[in-house]
């Protein structure tokens, strides 16, 4: 098994098992472990941009689906291609 880290543009990173909780709120979406210390966060005030962020991160999370790091850069800008 490939070890899946996901990295945040402020340069932390974390396991992607770790995390137990992707939250949107007014300035970004952030990631939290399963005793609320966050791990990761992105930010945009974009609520589109965010759902985008979300979803990816979510995405990364489904073991079925493979992990691929989300460019976020491209989800905050809504470049779909």
């Amino acid at each position: 098994m490939a070890i899946c880290i996901l990295r945040f543009p402020n340069g932390s990173g974390c396991r992607t098992w770790v995390i137990a909780n992707v939250t949107p709120d007014d300035n970004g979406v952030g990631c939290y472990d399963s005793n609320g210390n966050l791990l990761g966060r992105v930010d945009t005030t974009d609520p589109l941009a965010q759902q985008r962020v979300a979803d990816a991160i979510m995405d990364c999370l489904d073991a079925g689906k493979g992990f691929k790091q989300p460019d976020f850069e491209k989800l905050i800008r809504g470049v779909t291609a």
